[in-house]
């Protein structure tokens, strides 16, 4: 398991919007976004077109990179254009590019499309129209990735779904209420014993594996009904866990987050 967060860069918006500039031709207003490990931008232009500005953490590889860039290509060509967000290319044509860091220390870049949708987490209610909704468009992208291949596969990720078992075992003592330790290793060991012999004949594919409420985006489904109040789901952003893993994984993720906070979780 990585420390790619402990290498996570540090670059001020000044540098990060003549990078923009200097890289990509584009004169910007960039804010911070939330990320674990990389540093994310918002960027605006004039024109009114936005972009991710992505700086990634040093200790990335470049495999794990195009991993991700293959997977919004694939996704772009089955789900159309508008709905994924794209890669821009520099000056250069460079999908990704290098530079050096305040430190010196060399990082990677690039740039996306800005896809426009209200997360998850912001919309309620969550209405079963709604997450039955959720529930087909990671079907149709499950389908979608049963035609894709990539030699990598991020194994070693601490949050692929193949290492659960092991990621308890090594953190499960650092859980200090003994209670709740308890119990992680209890539904530990149940998995173990009556999931693990069934693993083996699981289907198996790339999986986006990290459908939380704050990467899901919703819009209206009928924009030009103002009385309407449906909602569906326009797009999954951050594949920064995509992984090769149990297919199942990708519903099992969305579900603990759609869970959370509800009076009546399983009903």
């Amino acid at each position: 398991m990585s420390n790619i967060a402990a290498q996570r860069p540090h670059f001020s918006l000044p540098e990060v919007t003549d990078l923009a500039k200097k890289l990509y031709g584009i004169t910007a207003i960039a804010r911070p976004l939330p990320s674990e490990r990389d540093q994310n931008f918002h960027l605006t232009v004039e024109s009114g077109e936005a972009y991710v500005f992505k700086i990634s953490s040093a200790a990335e590889k470049r495999s794990i990179l195009d991993l991700q860039h293959a997977a919004l290509d694939h996704l772009g060509t089955e789900f159309g254009e508008g709905v994924w967000p794209r890669a821009c290319r520099t000056r250069n044509m460079e999908i990704i590019t290098r530079i050096n860091g305040p430190d010196d220390t060399r990082y990677m870049v690039r740039m996306l499309t800005y896809v426009t949708g209200t997360p998850l987490v912001d919309t309620k209610p969550h209405s079963p129209q709604l997450l039955q909704n959720l529930g087909t468009f990671l079907g149709r992208m499950s389908r979608s990735f049963e035609r894709f291949t990539h030699t990598e596969t991020q194994k070693e990720l601490i949050w692929n779904p193949d290492n659960g078992p092991d990621v308890i075992h090594t953190y499960a003592e650092h859980i200090t209420d003994h209670k709740k330790r308890s119990m992680v290793e209890y539904y530990c060991t149940a998995y173990e014993s009556v999931v693990g012999p069934v693993l083996p004949t699981i289907r198996r594919s790339i999986i986006h594996n990290d459908a939380n409420d704050h990467n899901v985006l919703i819009a209206d489904a009928e924009p030009d009904n103002p009385t309407s109040w449906r909602k569906q789901v326009v797009c999954l952003i951050d594949f920064g866990d995509i992984a090769r893993s149990y297919t199942i994984g990708e519903l099992a993720v969305a579900m603990a987050y759609v869970m959370l906070g509800k009076a009546e979780p399983i009903a």
